[in-house]
């Protein structure tokens, strides 16, 4: 079983946030929203990859 392990996550936060990364002039933010945003992608393609190997075995192969 797949679980995220952000409280906040979605298309729609993460273009929220990179609008906030883009604005911010502060470089530490900076880099610590697209890190975040770094780690949504990277679940959200395990997320996907969960969801393929299930459909995998509902389907026997």
């Amino acid at each position: 079983n797949f679980k995220r392990t952000q409280d906040e996550y979605g298309g729609k936060w993460a273009m929220a946030k990179y609008i906030e990364a883009v604005e911010t002039e502060d470089t530490n933010v900076r880099q610590e929203i697209i890190d975040k945003i770094s780690k949504y992608n990277q679940e959200d393609l395990a997320a996907t990859w969960a969801v393929f190997q299930w459909l995998k075995k509902q389907i026997g192969q």
